[in-house]
């Protein structure tokens, strides 16, 4: 159906929309889910300096037993922000999307920090 569609498969873009749908296939939090702003950076006006944490939203998303952790970077640069969770602290979360990251662990009440270039984003969910 994709190639009579005219879609590439092997396209990194293709790719990219396979796997944000095998997981959310296989999550029943990322479906069902209660969703929870965690984290939003405050808006600044065109001619601010970027903060730190500019262009970062996070939400978790739980369901029973699950929890997940979403976070965006919409800026165009590389951003920090220390987001509240609802994980217990010593918890090492990893990135759905990519196996190969290092797990963020989850610092003093719940806290974690996440760092990603412009334009990423991670789902990330204990082991």
């Amino acid at each position: 159906l994709w190639r009579v569609a005219g879609f590439d498969p092997a396209h990194p873009m293709f790719q990219h929309i396979a796997r944000l749908t095998a997981l959310r296939r296989s999550s029943v939090a990322l479906r069902r889910g209660t969703l929870e702003v965690r984290y939003a950076a405050a808006s600044g006006g065109a001619d601010e300096v970027p903060e730190e944490d500019a262009g970062v939203i996070a939400w978790e998303r739980a369901h029973e037993a699950e929890r997940l952790l979403v976070v965006l970077n919409a800026s165009l640069d590389d951003s920090v922000a220390d987001i509240p969770t609802g994980f217990r602290e010593g918890v090492a979360l990893f990135d759905a999307l990519d196996a190969t990251d290092a797990p963020w662990v989850v610092g003093e009440r719940g806290v974690v920090r996440v760092r990603l270039p412009g334009r990423a984003a991670v789902v990330l969910r204990p082991e």
